[in-house]
């Protein structure tokens, strides 16, 4: 089955087009629990409903997680020029949970990739709350 309506069908949540479009080679998994996934953006990520919908492996610095996610300051309602505060999110696994894997597909207009491909996981109803950890940095469109 196709994993985004089986992860739509597991959740009762709907799979926005733009999730599917920012995937390759993805595939339903179960993330066990006792692990930790990571995530960057502003600090009005803790608060969104659902919470932390997208994670990862914790990367080494800002530029990792822009190139290894793709990140586009403009995401986050940053003008042309107007620095956003960048900051890393983390979020435990407290019992299995249903994601799709895939890897971060090459956005077209994004900054270039990191190699080697990242993995990432979706889960449309959210991974849990996360917790806000260091500071990354500005970023600008």
């Amino acid at each position: 089955m196709d994993p985004w309506t089986e992860i739509a069908r597991i959740t009762g949540c709907r799979v926005p087009p733009d999730v599917k479009a920012a995937c390759e080679g993805e595939k339903l998994v179960t993330v066990p629990a006792g692990r930790e996934l990571f995530a960057a953006g502003p600090l009005e990520k803790q608060w969104q409903k659902p919470p932390m919908v997208w994670g990862a492996f914790e990367e080494m610095d800002a530029d990792w997680y822009r190139r290894g996610n793709q990140l586009d300051p403009s995401w986050y309602g940053a003008r042309r020029g107007s620095p956003v505060l960048i900051y890393e999110y983390r979020v435990d696994i407290e019992k299995p949970t249903p994601a799709v894997m895939s890897y971060v597909k090459n956005l077209g207009g994004a900054i270039s990739p990191a190699w080697p491909r990242k993995f990432q996981y979706y889960n449309p109803a959210g991974f849990g709350v996360p917790k806000l950890g260091r500071f990354l940095g500005k970023w600008a469109p």
